[in-house]
């Protein structure tokens, strides 16, 4: 009995991470007019699901993906820069998803 316990509990784990692809997203936010990497920019998922993260001194960001956010809204944030809104496609993982933000406030 406990065999079988441990058996269900594996293969319950195993579906689990199967139905939860994810994919790694990177690219670097720059600004439109220098084409300067922008240090510390925020980026904040789809809301509820609390997945937001800061570039870092090269203007690079990594975020990991569950493959039920992309095709949803993405918003950046910049001190002194307007905010953006981003959609994260199926291409995401291809390549870097370079974010190109514009000086002025909203």
């Amino acid at each position: 009995m406990l065999r079988m316990r441990v058996l269900a509990t594996i293969f319950g784990l195993l579906f689990s991470a199967v139905l939860t692809a994810q994919i790694e997203v990177t690219g670097i936010i720059k600004d439109a007019i220098t084409g300067e990497p922008l240090v510390g920019a925020f980026i904040m998922g789809p809301n509820g699901s609390h997945i937001d993260t800061v570039t870092d001194l090269d203007g690079r960001y990594y975020l990991t993906v569950p493959e039920s956010f992309l095709g949803q809204e993405w918003r950046v944030f910049y001190v002194g820069y307007q905010t953006k809104s981003v959609i994260l496609d199926a291409n995401a993982g291809a390549g870097d998803v370079d974010i190109i933000l514009e000086p002025g406030t909203d």
